[in-house]
């Protein structure tokens, strides 16, 4: 099973902020993060090194998805994902019990019932007599 927790710290042990791709040339794309300062400025946290034609972005753009916020996001939706699987376990479990036990109740209605035509019955027969 995968290490929400462990996730969770690294994620948020990652440098905080909005990450963006920025400026790159031909071989190395950069992500950076803005720093919050007055200025606007960002601060690159990663290089991302890609083919000479920078058509591809595949790297960039997966770092981008996964990304601090992004993986958060990510964990907390496994979090009630998992919780409402464990509800419904729950639910099902104590249905299955109710339903057990309504059988056997049922069954010990149905034995009572059969019980009591029986006599009444015999009774029947020994007044026929």
């Amino acid at each position: 099973m995968i290490d929400l927790k462990e996730l969770r710290r690294i994620a948020l042990a990652a440098t905080p902020g909005e990450w963006e791709i920025g400026l790159s040339n031909k071989h190395v794309g950069h992500i950076v993060v803005k720093t919050g300062d007055w200025d606007g400025s960002y601060r690159r946290i990663a290089d991302v090194h890609c083919d000479g034609r920078r058509k591809d972005r595949s790297n960039e753009n997966y770092l981008m998805a996964f990304s601090p916020l992004q993986a958060l996001a990510l964990i907390d939706e496994l979090e009630r994902c998992r919780e409402a699987l464990s509800t419904a376990q729950l639910v099902i479990r104590s249905r299955y019990a109710a339903e057990r036990e309504l059988r056997a109740t049922l069954e010990l209605i149905h034995n009572a019932a059969f019980s009591d035509v029986q006599a009444i019955a015999r009774k029947a027969l020994k007044e026929d007599k």
